[in-house]
């Protein structure tokens, strides 16, 4: 069976897209066929109004903001990929969803390097003219 994971943080810009998301793939479940969903969103993120009513169980990880010390950003950023790839193997995850922001290029390499079935990336502008 399938598991999905949707890769969802930052901003409500990539959050609420993601939740919609696991709301339609949930009322879809039979006729797609996975057997887990999960949403992964930062810990920062917690106390968004949108992951408080998910559909599914949220995985949260921490990742330093890239205003922080410029230095120690890309090592704290490798120590998340690692963390990421040991989540994402002990769930099984098959099909993975980037919504856009660096907080999920973790998610999206797992993918990558572990050639499972599905990454897609959607990254959503609008802009008021």
């Amino acid at each position: 069976m399938k598991s999905i994971v949707i890769v969802a943080g930052g901003t409500g810009g990539h959050i609420s897209p993601g939740v919609a998301l696991a709301e339609v793939l949930t009322e879809l479940k039979e006729k797609i066929g996975y057997e887990n969903l999960y949403l992964y969103s930062l810990v920062r993120n917690k106390n968004n109004p949108d992951l408080e009513q998910a559909p599914c169980p949220v995985l949260w990880h921490n990742l330093p903001p890239l205003s922080s010390n410029f230095f120690l950003f890309p090592i704290r950023y490798t120590i998340q990929i690692i963390k990421t790839f040991f989540i994402f193997k002990k769930l099984n995850i098959d099909v993975v969803i980037g919504m856009g922001g660096y907080s999920t290029v973790s998610s999206i390499l797992y993918g990558i390097f572990f050639r499972k079935k599905s990454i897609c990336v959607n990254k959503i502008q609008f802009q008021e003219m």
